[in-house]
């Protein structure tokens, strides 16, 4: 009885393991990898399309805006000031201060982010670009009440346009322009309704990142003993090896169907499959491809294991297969000293013949005594006796 339990409980820890365990150490390996969180970032190509989406979505927002940002000019000299290289700098910093903070190297994520030379450097540009269109307009005869260079229909005549450029761009770059705040903090995390920060309100995080750490090696670890225990509590060993592979090929089939699940399942519960058009470039459709990216990640990285995984019971159950004795009375003649591990197995090809099998029988052998043959090349001596007669 108390073997059959320590039977059943390792089973079914080593299912739970292979299942959930795995899983876990799937999502711990990129997780906790800040270098793989970057190259998945830069492969979303993020950086590239990210000024692009937020314009769009300030277009979409600041319909009285003045800027004419649905200029095409003007997005160009926005973009080409924002570059994808300070955007992908300033990320990457912010990435590995977090993972500091996780890691247990500072007690808070020291975030520094720092855009204002690409602001300054695209509120010129922008400033050019529009007195440019202004030098080439006619003088107006009178000189207007209100001045708005992005919308102003002739040319100023006691206006002095370099100094209106300049004012124009340092406009632009403040607090007023097209990128109210260029530095960021840790105090510009987000809070919640209780005023705490994000680090603050998740506090446990760090604990929870070094147990993700430690997983690869306790989900080891418990595989290793409860496999032993498998195989140590069955009836004999080959019994053991062969319950063992059957349970990782069981499980492993369980865990390549996973993702397969999770992909249609996920979608529905969190209705993330897609937003409304394609060919929204807003912010929200930057992010859903990157949430895609790296689910597409996890779950080719959980079908690897998960073959990885079968293959591994496959070849259990393919060693205790060549590994089978011909004869069914093996261990008997083994245990009876009729053989030793010495002695010379024949292939294990052969089937069983029923010759193999030791029969016994009350019945008297018909086997015929072999008959006593005598080498006619030798003659019988006499004897004493025969030669005196």
């Amino acid at each position: 009885m108390f073997q059959k339990v320590i039977l059943y409980i390792s089973g079914s820890a080593v299912r739970i393991a292979i299942f959930f365990g795995l899983s876990i150490v799937c999502f711990a390996l990129i997780a906790t990898n800040p270098t793989h969180i970057k190259n998945m970032i830069d492969d979303s190509n993020i950086y590239d399309k990210l000024v692009t989406a937020v314009i769009h979505d300030t277009i979409k927002q600041n319909n009285d805006s003045t800027l004419p940002l649905q200029d095409k000019s003007v997005q160009e000299a926005i973009t080409s000031s924002f570059t994808p290289t300070s955007l992908q700098s300033n990320s990457e910093s912010m990435i590995d201060e977090i993972y500091k903070w996780l890691d247990g190297s500072s007690t808070t994520p020291e975030i520094d982010v720092d855009f204002t030379s690409e602001r300054q450097q695209a509120s010129d540009k922008i400033s050019s670009l529009t007195f440019d269109r202004i030098r080439v307009l006619p003088l107006c005869f009178a000189t207007p009440e209100t001045f708005d260079p992005f919308t102003v229909g002739c040319q100023p005549p006691s206006s002095d346009l370099g100094t209106e450029q300049i004012k124009l761009g340092n406009t632009l770059a403040g607090e007023s322009g097209i990128l109210p705040k260029a530095t960021y903090s840790k105090e510009d995390l987000p809070r919640n309704n209780q005023g705490l920060y994000i680090y603050e309100r998740y506090d446990y995080s760090p604990v929870v990142y070094r147990w993700l750490k430690l997983s690869p090696y306790i989900v080891g670890l418990m595989l290793i003993t409860f496999c032993a225990l498998v195989v140590r509590f069955s009836n004999s060993r080959r019994e053991g090896f062969l319950r063992l592979g059957t349970i990782i090929v069981g499980s492993g089939v369980a865990l390549i169907f996973t993702p397969i699940l999770l992909s249609f399942v996920l979608p529905s519960i969190t209705k993330s499959l897609s937003f409304s058009s394609q060919s929204d470039t807003g912010v929200n459709s930057l992010s859903n491809t990157l949430v895609n990216n790296i689910t597409n990640n996890f779950y080719g990285l959980l079908l690897n294991v998960s073959l990885q995984v079968i293959v591994v019971g496959l070849v259990i159950l393919l060693a205790e297969r060549l590994t089978r004795p011909t004869s069914r009375y093996s261990d008997v003649k083994k245990s009876s000293g009729m053989v030793s591990s010495h002695t010379k197995r024949p292939s294990t090809n052969k089937k069983y013949k029923p010759v193999n099998i030791p029969l016994q029988s009350s019945e008297e052998s018909t086997r015929r005594k072999p008959k006593k043959t005598r080498n006619k090349k030798y003659r019988k001596i006499p004897g004493k006796g025969a030669a005196k007669k």
